[in-house]
């Protein structure tokens, strides 16, 4: 940002404001450009093997492993997919991306979902981390995608 302030104060025709404090600062994306068009490039390829946004109807966990088999091909000095011409890093970065949505939305719904069914079998309100009738709390769930996924209770410790 300090460039681009340096660069605004050296043409006086430029003397009003905007208010840019607590907004995303999307110039820091310029250098990676030509990476980032590789991922889009990469999820036309998805639209034509399959349809857009089929991604969002997959089985999260298939996103899971597709990361660590691309990652596990570009570990043993394979770079390029073969099976779409890209690297196998822009497909970890689309598989992210489509974990990170599922997360956010697919919990999202599945909270929303479990709260109304809790709250009409108990004729009250469903408070946040409350015992299922499993035994675990809603925090000890993966990520937010049924019972797969990374454990997410505070016992959790990743081995270093």
């Amino acid at each position: 940002m300090e460039a681009v302030r340096e660069v605004e104060s050296l043409n006086p025709i430029y003397d009003g404001r905007k208010e840019s404090e607590g907004k995303s600062d999307w110039t820091l994306l310029g250098p990676l450009w030509p990476q980032l068009e590789e991922v889009v490039r990469r999820l036309e390829h998805g639209v034509n093997k399959y349809e857009r946004n089929n991604w969002m109807r997959v089985e999260p966990l298939q996103y899971y492993r597709a990361v660590m088999s691309h990652y596990s091909k570009m570990a043993g000095g394979e770079w390029i997919d073969p099976d779409s011409g890209f690297s196998h890093a822009s497909a970890i970065i689309c598989d992210a991306l489509f974990i990170m949505w599922q997360k956010e939305n697919l919990n999202a719904d599945e909270k929303r979902e479990s709260e109304l069914q809790e709250g009409v079998q108990k004729g009250s309100q469903v408070e946040t981390g409350q015992t299922r009738s499993s035994g675990t709390k809603q925090s000890e769930k993966g990520v937010g995608f049924g019972s797969w996924g990374p454990p997410r209770s505070r016992s959790y410790r990743p081995v270093k």
